[in-house]
């Protein structure tokens, strides 16, 4: 799925004070981008606007040349839950329930978990926890936590998946794990990857870096 950002404005506070100044990029079906830029450049706002969770204050953000602007709140919800999948630095794990349970979370909507039990075991053979899909995420290590979210991110197949700084909180060991299986799934699945990293090793993995400097591309 084709993401096209055109003159992506943001602005906060009273008086406004306008934190990203007219981006403009395309990133193409199956790309894995990686927005890169110091703390305070804009990135997680560039993102939250792509993905959308947050609205531009002006210019637009279309996907597969569609508008999401002129969207109703019904139809931005449903392309969220069907079509994208999320990534952060912390990962929201529900400790009541099983890693198989959590990585199934998104599927309990629609009362879907048996249907995708396969799925979500191939994932997380893919990302070598299949041994722990009983366990409980207290009982795992911040690496593995994080490869569940992954898991659970990619359980209904998004055709875009947005990280933000999914490393952020790992040691390097498990940040190339990681940034390791993300890759993989790039190739595996044809997901579009867009991903938050102040690690230039790991933006390398991606095909394209986007730089934002102070809330312009640089």
């Amino acid at each position: 799925m084709k993401i096209e950002a055109r003159g992506i404005k943001k602005s906060f506070g009273m008086p406004p004070q306008e934190v990203l100044h007219g981006i403009d990029f395309i990133i193409n079906s199956g790309e894995f981008i990686a927005l890169t830029g110091r703390s305070g450049s804009g990135k997680s706002t560039l993102l939250y606007i792509l993905s959308t969770l947050d609205q531009a204050s002006e210019g637009k953000v279309l996907f597969d040349d569609e508008d999401a602007s002129t969207w109703d709140s019904k139809k931005v919800h449903a392309f969220r839950n069907q079509k994208l999948g999320f990534v952060f630095q912390f990962h929201y794990l529900l400790p009541e329930l099983s890693v198989l349970e959590n990585v199934l979370l998104p599927t309990m909507k629609t009362h879907a978990e048996e249907k995708n039990k396969t799925r979500a075991m191939e994932l997380l053979d893919i990302f070598g926890i299949a041994d722990k899909a009983a366990r409980f995420s207290g009982q795992l290590s911040g690496g593995e936590q994080q490869r569940v979210a992954i898991a659970r991110s990619m359980i209904l197949r998004p055709k875009i998946l947005f990280a933000d700084e999914p490393t952020g909180n790992l040691d390097t060991h498990n940040g190339d794990l990681v940034m390791n299986q993300l890759k993989k799934i790039h190739e595996e699945e044809k997901t579009t990857i867009v991903l938050i990293t102040h690690d230039p090793d790991f933006a390398k993995l991606a095909g394209r870096q986007i730089n934002l400097i102070d809330g312009s591309i640089g």
